[in-house]
């Protein structure tokens, strides 16, 4: 992997690799592993640091418990630096609120869905602090502007336009296609 060949076999069992090259049965390696002693014993320490385990599984158990200790060291330090991130992130890209003058928008978005403007519309303190989905906003405002949710104004008059009840006469709007289909109009 990565440039190297695969360890298999006896080359992941930790045993030196000029002793895995001698093996060739099951019983020279039963052989070798009761011969094999950790010579790293000093003669100079006490009887209490000194407590290096004999056999093989023992010496696996102990490998296994490095493994772990250092796979929690390695996981210790990465949630830590995860939490820095986080916080240097939140530092210079506070959570943005966004929202109407009627109404937060309910949703969050990433930075990426919207951009930042230089010009401030409202006031932070002008919002209230109910929520409202894009959507419903954005109908609202269409409402608010004039027309009926989908941006259209529409009378639905059955005679020809000619007086005020035709509420687009009435707003000054020209009628459109939405207002009434094969009736003739004169505000077109």
């Amino acid at each position: 992997m990565f440039g190297t060949p695969a360890r298999v076999g006896l080359e992941r069992t930790g045993l030196p690799a000029d002793l895995c090259h001698l093996l060739q049965e099951e019983d020279n390696l039963e052989d070798a592993l009761q011969g094999l002693v950790p010579s790293d014993r000093s003669d100079d320490s006490s009887e209490e640091d000194d407590v290096t385990p004999q056999s093989p599984s023992a010496l696996l158990a102990v490998r296994h418990e490095a493994i772990a200790s250092e796979r929690a060291a390695a996981k210790a330090g990465l949630v830590q630096q995860a939490k820095r991130m986080k916080r240097d992130s939140d530092a210079k890209f506070p959570p943005p609120d966004l929202g109407t003058k009627s109404r937060r928008l309910k949703q969050l978005y990433a930075r990426s869905q919207f951009t930042v403007s230089a010009e401030k519309f409202i006031d932070k303190c002008d919002v209230p602090d109910k929520t409202i989905p894009l959507r419903s906003a954005a109908i609202q405002h269409s409402v608010e502007a004039g027309g009926h949710g989908q941006g259209f104004q529409r009378c639905n008059c059955t005679m020809a336009c000619t007086t005020n009840a035709c509420s687009c006469r009435q707003k000054g709007v020209l009628c459109n296609s939405k207002c009434h289909h094969t009736s003739s109009c004169a505000n077109k």
